[in-house]
């Protein structure tokens, strides 16, 4: 059944650490949801016996009048302790009747690389990219980077590099600054823009960390990491060309990483790069932290095969393109 925010947020936090994804926490999915009006923030829970199935994202309606679920940037999916195939299909079919009932014609979902929960949907998925985690139960982490990234740390450190953790909310809307002329500079989509008011909401989040670069006292680049449970999320960041001369993102994840590992996470997540191609800048760049690869999986989930097949074959009599999931939009 559909449960509301306070519901979710009370189920989600009860849950042990290995299950606890900070992108999958309810809060977390509300405050991504208000980013755009349309958006409806939705959590789908069934629990019996203790086991449980838990779908959250959120709902948007087209022009034309269609609804679709999709899971936030980042990653989500379905998070699921049921082992057992034929409880897992019909839990799954209660689930898509469920959405049914709301008029949902497909979902896109956004799987999580460190879960691999893509395995429990029973429906159609496909490789997207590798991401990149490090691994925090290593004592000392320095040493067990790749040269490139532990030169660019120590060369940041010595021409005095200072990361502090934001403690303010002008630091934070320093960022939330820095972060939007870094995403105009390089064009980026809407998907990767946020208003001032996110910034404010994500501050005020449990785990939500900002660590800032600082180089002579002016701010150079800065990170976003989200904590929760075992996990750490390398959420958004953003440098002025005189912080990536000076390696102050490294810098900055390197403080993140021995920060959340004093905290008692597993492991931090960086994500992966702009595509899946040897060739790509930003994979390069986190890889330089660790060897520890995973597969980010996508999903498509028809509710309604009928009226979706038919809205595809219209669109493709009018040659429009329909090779994404939510195509009409």
């Amino acid at each position: 059944m559909f449960i509301d925010l306070v519901s979710a947020k009370n189920w989600f936090d009860r849950l042990p650490a290995r299950y606890r994804y900070p992108t999958l926490d309810p809060e977390y999915i509300y405050i991504e949801s208000k980013q755009r009006k349309l958006r409806q923030s939705v959590f789908y829970l069934k629990e019996h016996a203790g086991q449980f199935y838990y779908l959250s994202g959120y709902l948007t309606k087209s022009k034309e009048g269609f609804i679709d679920f999709e899971t936030p940037r980042g990653y989500g999916g379905l998070l699921s302790n049921i082992s057992n195939l034929e409880l897992l299909k019909n839990y799954q079919s209660e689930c898509e009747h469920a959405f049914l009932s709301k008029g949902v014609l497909c979902g896109f979902i956004r799987n999580t690389p460190l879960l691999n929960n893509y395995n429990a949907l029973l429906v159609e998925s496909w490789f997207d990219r590798y991401t990149v985690s490090i691994d925090l139960n290593i004592p000392d982490l320095l040493p067990s980077y790749k040269t490139r990234a532990r030169t660019a740390i120590r060369k940041a450190l010595k021409s005095g590099v200072l990361v502090k953790r934001a403690e303010s909310d002008e630091q934070w809307q320093s960022f939330a600054l820095l972060y939007s002329q870094r995403m105009k500079e390089l064009g980026a989509t809407d998907e990767y823009l946020y208003d001032n008011s996110y910034f404010h909401d994500i501050s005020k989040l449990i785990g939500s960390k900002l660590y800032l670069a600082y180089l002579h006292d002016e701010l150079v680049s800065g990170c976003i990491i989200l904590e929760s449970g075992s996990y750490a999320e390398y959420h958004l960041s953003a440098s002025t060309k005189i912080g990536m001369v000076y390696a102050s993102t490294q810098a900055c994840i390197h403080i993140a990483a021995t920060e959340s590992q004093k905290n008692g996470v597993q492991f931090m997540h960086l994500g992966g790069g702009l595509s899946n191609s040897d060739e790509d800048a930003l994979m390069f760049f986190k890889s330089g932290f660790s060897d520890r690869k995973h597969d980010f999986v996508i999903t498509g989930w028809i509710f309604d095969t009928s009226k979706y097949a038919d809205l595809k074959r219209k669109y493709v009599q009018q040659g429009k393109a329909v090779n994404r999931i939510i195509f009409y939009r």
